[in-house]
């Protein structure tokens, strides 16, 4: 699989190969994390993108039908699930016209006359009548603005973004121009799911699943687990529990609306876990209520941030089994030499060296991001060195004066 990307945000023009475990290291502030949101939101936005166009004109054509409540008498009275089959009914239909709006429209109402106009008609045939790629377009503009801040075209030109998706040479293509979707093209469908770890407090606010607009909220808290998958995944992840339950030796709980973790026979609320732990704990949580599944995405920005240097090697060897187990996609960002040695580590001692890249990101003499995959990670460790060198150079002067 691999990405290219051209003028969007800093980036003037990259690629990348992520095709099993993708780590980047670099200064703060060269790219790293936008690349990875790039990858993220593009397959967030490309998952199930037919059912969020259908989702959309439903919601558009139900929003129509409550504005014509006032309008129409007959429907004061109607509950919020007839509306809801009528702008099901509605939206189903392939070709639409008036008398089979009316048809609807009558079986509903116990064939009353209703007191509609044409023009009312008109704008819920309106809606079905906008092309399907114009629905996409607003949707992916939508999903990209929503974590770009109206900031997707390069900062430093105005010429077109572009993505440029290829998975077993079958192209997927987006273009931005003033912050919109001008151009979608596909040649092939997106059916895995994306996921994308910036920080472990997303656990804090498990509790408020259906109010937090959070993704990463939303999948600690769905079940999606069948009877079938729960034996497979306990057959499949023997060694990758073995792993967790280093640090997370715990049963997962739900009481209302809260989620616990079983200690020593006390109930402990996950918000309360330690920042590290609750890192492991999002990992095991996504397993178990089988939303992290075969060749899903994972990004996961600079996570072992709240981890100590031990906890750094176990999440790392985690990580690259949870890969070839899943076939997974994980792209990841890290300052950490740690870290970084032990991906490079656990991937040679669990043989997915051949699918394991590693990148260094800078930024040029105009400011664009620009990336080097590197063959070897010495380059990665040199980098990392520079500020003990500094500290070094300082204590040496220390020294030096304490001496005089």
């Amino acid at each position: 699989m691999k990405l290219k990307i051209k003028n969007f945000s800093g980036i003037k023009e990259e690629e990348i190969i992520f095709d099993g475990l993708t780590i980047v290291a670099g200064y703060n502030n060269t790219g790293k994390s936008t690349i990875g949101k790039i990858i993220a939101t593009l397959f967030k936005s490309l998952n199930d993108l037919t059912e969020k166009r259908e989702k959309e004109r439903f919601f558009a054509i139900y929003r129509r039908l409550e504005l014509s409540i006032d309008k129409f008498s007959e429907l004061k009275s109607f509950r919020r699930t007839e509306l809801r089959h009528i702008a099901e009914e509605l939206n189903k239909l392939e070709k639409i016209d008036h008398n089979k709006v009316h048809a609807i429209f009558e079986k509903y109402t116990n064939n009353q006359e209703l007191n509609y106009t044409a023009e009312d008609i008109d704008k819920i045939i309106n809606i079905k009548k906008i092309p399907d790629n114009e629905v996409d377009l607003e949707i992916l503009t939508n999903e990209f603005n929503e974590v770009f801040h109206d900031q997707i075209n390069n900062i430093h030109n105005e010429e077109i973004a572009e993505i440029n998706l290829i998975i077993k040479e079958k192209e997927t293509i987006l273009r931005f121009q003033n912050n919109k979707c001008i151009y979608y093209d596909s040649n092939t469908t997106i059916i895995h799911s994306s996921f994308y770890i910036d920080n472990p407090f997303y656990v804090d606010y498990m509790h408020e699943y259906g109010f937090s607009t959070e993704d990463l909220t939303t999948q600690l808290v769905e079940e999606k687990n069948n009877v079938i998958d729960s034996i497979m995944s306990t057959n499949k992840l023997k060694k990758v529990f073995e792993i967790l339950n280093q640090v997370v030796p715990y049963q997962i709980v739900k009481e209302n609306r809260d989620f616990y973790v079983t200690d020593k026979n006390n109930l402990l609320n996950v918000a309360n876990l330690s920042t590290g732990i609750k890192s492991f704990f999002i990992i095991k949580r996504l397993i178990e209520n089988g939303n992290l599944g075969e060749q899903d995405v994972l990004v996961l920005d600079e996570p072992e941030i709240h981890l100590h240097p031990e906890w750094q090697i176990i999440y790392a060897e985690l990580i690259v089994i949870l890969q070839k187990i899943f076939n997974l996609t994980i792209f990841i960002t890290s300052h950490s030499p740690y870290f970084i040695e032990a991906l490079d580590l656990f991937s040679r001692k669990h043989e997915s060296t051949k699918i394991t890249h590693f990148y260094l990101t800078k930024k040029d003499n105009k400011d664009n991001i620009i990336m080097e995959e590197l063959e070897n990670i010495e380059n990665i460790f040199k980098l990392l060195a520079d500020p003990f060198k500094r500290l070094e150079e300082i204590e040496y002067e220390l020294n030096e004066n304490d001496e005089k």
